[in-house]
């Protein structure tokens, strides 16, 4: 699998979010079913004008899906969060903020995008990348960055951010 390891300053993500069952192992119908109905909505419409604010911010993704443990910093349910990266003087009025710490990434691409391609990627990052590198997961936040190129017209483009830590030997 092609990845990258990446250093990246804290940054922080507005949007709206939706607590989740989290799915190992497969496709959760409650992340889709999120994505659904907020494409449609008024928010995720100023979202994406807001977009045009952004100058190559952290990640340079355009739309970003964010997966955060939950006020008692568990994983069950997940926080899951459509959003873009925060501008300095950007507008968060309507939306949450949710605050990403200073890590570093694997960075898998996923190209081009499908659903069935981002799930087979994030089995294997878990199934054999995390046993088989020096690597684990830092506990933090994931991300994945949807990218211009890939918003509305195939091919898509999307990345998928784990935060690792170096494993203790």
């Amino acid at each position: 699998m092609d990845y990258r390891i990446i250093e990246k300053p804290a940054f922080d993500v507005i949007g709206n979010s939706r607590k989740i069952t989290p799915q190992y192992g497969g496709a959760s119908v409650e992340i889709g079913q999120f994505w659904n109905e907020y494409m449609p909505s008024a928010a995720y419409k100023k979202l994406a004008d807001m977009t045009l604010e952004q100058r190559k911010l952290v990640t340079g993704g355009h739309i970003l899906g964010l997966f955060c443990p939950n006020e008692n910093n568990t994983w069950d349910p997940v926080v899951m969060v459509i959003g873009i990266e925060k501008s300095p003087k950007m507008d968060t009025a309507g939306f949450e903020v949710f605050h990403v710490p200073a890590a570093t990434w694997a960075v898998f691409e996923i190209q081009p995008y499908s659903t069935q391609k981002h799930q087979e990627i994030a089995r294997r990052v878990w199934a054999e990348w995390f046993p088989s590198t020096g690597y684990e997961h830092d506990l933090k936040p994931e991300l994945e960055a949807y990218f211009p190129e890939g918003i509305g017209k195939p091919p898509y483009k999307a990345e998928a951010w784990y935060p690792v830590i170096k494993k203790n030997t």
